[in-house]
């Protein structure tokens, strides 16, 4: 019997043992794939994820930013489908730019007041194919073209 109960023991614990190595290792090889390689490219699949929403405040006045994490242009296409827009919500004006992490501006919109999005987008000064961390840059302004607060996200820029 306690032959037995001793087996029952080391059984569970390799089998506990195991699973938290298997645990381990996947997580380590997801982290992985998500860090850029040489050259800045990474392995995984890079998509639109949607419209978070953060906001910074003027006075009284809340400013909401639209942003996003992540972003996938066709390296040959001539237009690009991204979705930037100015909240209905805001009284300010903003001008959004998207830039690569050394200061490259790959694309500038007009001003857009509130309400107002750009679907579409045309990319100037296209770089390769790979993956990049890139910025989403709003600059905010009132009616009367006064500075106010804007924001800055981190993106990951996916070309392919």
């Amino acid at each position: 019997m306690k032959e037995r109960t001793k087996f029952r023991i080391i059984t569970g614990i390799l089998v506990v043992c195991i699973l938290a190595l298997l645990i381990v290792l996947a997580s380590v090889r997801s982290f992985k794939d998500t860090q850029p390689k040489e050259g800045g490219q990474r392995d995984m699949d890079i998509t639109w994820v949607g419209d978070d929403e953060s906001d910074t405040t003027h006075g009284n006045e809340r400013i909401l930013i639209p942003g996003v994490s992540k972003l996938t242009f066709i390296h040959d296409a001539d237009q690009q489908s991204a979705h930037f827009y100015n909240p209905t919500e805001n009284t300010a004006i903003m001008e959004i730019r998207l830039q690569l992490e050394d200061g490259t501006v790959l694309w500038e919109s007009p001003e857009l007041l509130p309400g107002e999005s750009i679907n579409t987008i045309r990319i100037k000064n296209m770089p390769s194919v790979g993956c990049y961390h890139a910025f989403v840059v709003t600059d905010c302004k009132d009616q009367n073209g006064n500075a106010l607060n804007g924001g800055i996200v981190n993106i990951i820029l996916n070309i392919e």
